[in-house]
C-alpha cells in the first residue's frame, strides 16, 4: 500500500497474508470499519488471490483484484471480483474515482 502510493486513500488496513482463515479476518475488518466509523460503510477489499475474492464476498464486501501476484488476470476474473486490474497504477485510478 505504501510503496504503491495508496496509503492516503485508507484510514487503516487489515492484512490477511499471515492468517489461515481469511474469511474470519475479512469479517473482523468489516466489523472494525463499522466500529471506527460508527456507520454502515461500503467496504472494499483489495487482493491478489482467489482466496481474497472469496473472503471479501463472504464478508459482504466489494473486492478489487490486482493481478500483480502469482495469479493471472484471467484466473482472478473467473472468481468475479467487482474490478480486476493489472497493476497498482490502475488500482490508483479506480480508487481515486
Amino acid at each position: 500500500v505504501e510503496s504503491a502510493g495508496l496509503r492516503s486513500f485508507f484510514s487503516f488496513g487489515c492484512f490477511a497474508d499471515r492468517c489461515e482463515n481469511r474469511e474470519d479476518v475479512f469479517q473482523r475488518a468489516v466489523e472494525e470499519v463499522q466500529r471506527r466509523l460508527r456507520l454502515e460503510a461500503t467496504v472494499c477489499f483489495i487482493g491478489d488471490t482467489p482466496s481474497d475474492i472469496r473472503a471479501a464476498r463472504h464478508a459482504g464486501a466489494r473486492v478489487i483484484a490486482v493481478a500483480t501476484g502469482i495469479h493471472k488476470r484471467e484466473d482472478l476474473l473467473s472468481h468475479e471480483p467487482d474490478f480486476c486490474v493489472k497493476s497498482c497504477a490502475e488500482l490508483v485510478q479506480i480508487i481515486a474515482k
